[in-house]
């Protein structure tokens, strides 16, 4: 309590908030940690500085939506104990993240200038790490490849260096974009990005690769000052990912695959000497229930072993959505409807849906997803409103953020996570605000 004393609280809640970034490069436990700590430093400084809780629309109907998730698996939960429940309330840390973060940052306590900083500085050093270890076959601790394919850099076993990249890029450009009043901006600009996308090419992980690529294109059409920057930076891009195409033969396959489990249309695909054809294993009217003749015209969503297996989740889960649509089948219920109902679910089961939308309507039914749905349209409202004010670019970049966040397209970890959920609310709790002060 003395070390506590000395200095103010809010040094403690920024000090773990710039320490967040950084905790994503080692695991869950140090995530939760930091988060837990962020938490609690954070609450404290509400409370010695008496500043009040704002519940505007976007948190309320935010609080809704996380009660709706307890609520739905209170009804739902049939296995014995209390381990599910005790999770679900666990997922209530990151609502306090949000009202916790929206509260100090409109009230000036919350050092964002430094926290960007940090953004910027590591994603760039991971960036040149995955280079290094592209280059050299070692990056700067000594770690090889992952299967000599995949350049996680220090991530070591996770295939999420891509990812990581992906995720911060934006919350690095804003402090880049502090610096556009510099002599060389525009070099800084087109270097730091080029460094980013080449990093996400060699690292393997080929859909933050095009999100990265969807936010270039978003900032071209909305910023005006950044158009001839990105248009350099798209053929920087493609001159470096031609090459590569062309000769090199793992990225050369991985992005060749990519196309083929979703658009290449096959009935029986092999992966060495083994055919495995999943349809056979399902019953004629489960089959036609599962994948609409529609949809088999996408590789996505086809009969064959080639097609991605996220497409056939998707299809399980919206099955499993269908049986209680109002009200969702509780916290993480994919998995276990998949075990209980799929006859080859050894084989396809997978931990969460892998999208965000089709995890909330699955979880909370129509009833939950509305809520959310409302707290996010509330809150790009209000951040549209805001971008007329002095940091108009900042908002709008953020707002990009969550836009890119929560594209109903792509593939995503799991809300509830700590890795994916942690990303997912903090940017949520960043742009929730209009960022009219931003502490040097």
């Amino acid at each position: 309590m003395l070390v506590v004393n000395k200095y103010k609280i809010e040094h403690f809640f920024n000090f773990f908030l710039v320490l967040f970034p950084l905790s994503f490069l080692t695991g869950n436990l140090i995530i939760n940690t930091n988060l837990f700590l962020l938490l609690i430093f954070g609450a404290f400084t509400i409370f010695k500085n008496n500043l009040r809780l704002k519940f505007d629309l976007v948190t309320i109907f935010l609080i809704l939506y996380f009660f709706s998730t307890i609520f739905s698996t209170l009804l739902n939960n049939e296995i014995p104990g209390t381990q599910i429940y005790l999770k679900s309330f666990f997922y209530l840390r990151f609502l306090f993240l949000f009202i916790i973060l929206k509260t100090l940052s409109e009230n000036d306590f919350v050092n964002l200038n430094l926290l960007f900083k940090v953004c910027f500085y590591t994603t760039t050093i991971i960036a040149f790490d995955i280079l290094l270890q592209f280059i050299f076959g070692k990056n700067i601790i000594g770690l090889s490849p992952l299967y000599n394919e995949f350049y996680t850099g220090i991530f070591g076993n996770e295939k999420i260096a891509g990812g990581y990249l992906q995720e911060f890029f934006l919350l690095s450009l804003i402090s880049l974009i502090n610096l556009r009043d510099k002599k060389y901006y525009n070099i800084f600009f087109i270097f730091f990005t080029s460094l980013i996308l080449f990093s996400i090419i060699i690292s393997g992980n080929r859909v933050p690769l095009i999100l990265l690529l969807f936010s270039l294109l978003i900032l071209f059409l909305f910023i005006k000052s950044l158009r001839i920057n990105i248009i350099i930076c798209f053929i920087i891009f493609g001159l470096f990912f031609g090459y590569l195409f062309k000769f090199n033969e793992s990225i050369n396959q991985s992005y060749l695959n990519l196309y083929q489990k979703i658009f290449v249309t096959s009935k029986v695909s092999s992966y060495g000497n083994i055919i495995f054809d999943w349809s056979k294993y399902l019953e004629k009217s489960e089959k036609d229930e599962v994948i609409p003749n529609k949809l088999k015209k996408f590789n996505f969503f086809s009969e064959t072993s080639n097609s991605s297996t996220h497409g056939y989740i998707y299809l399980l889960t919206l099955r499993s959505f269908s049986e209680n649509k109002l009200i969702g089948n509780g916290f993480k219920s994919s998995r276990r409807y998949c075990y209980n109902e799929v006859s080859i679910k050894d084989k396809w089961c997978l931990s969460h849906p892998h999208n965000y939308h089709l995890e909330i309507l699955n979880d909370n039914g129509i009833l939950g997803y509305l809520f959310i749905a409302t707290a996010i349209i509330l809150l790009f409202f209000n951040s549209y409103k805001n971008l007329k004010t002095k940091k108009n670019l900042i908002s709008l970049i953020l707002l990009i953020a969550i836009f890119i966040e929560i594209w109903p397209l792509k593939s995503t970890g799991s809300l509830y996570g700590s890795w994916s959920g942690s990303i997912a609310w903090f940017i949520l709790a960043l742009s929730s605000q209009n960022l009219k002060k931003i502490r040097n």
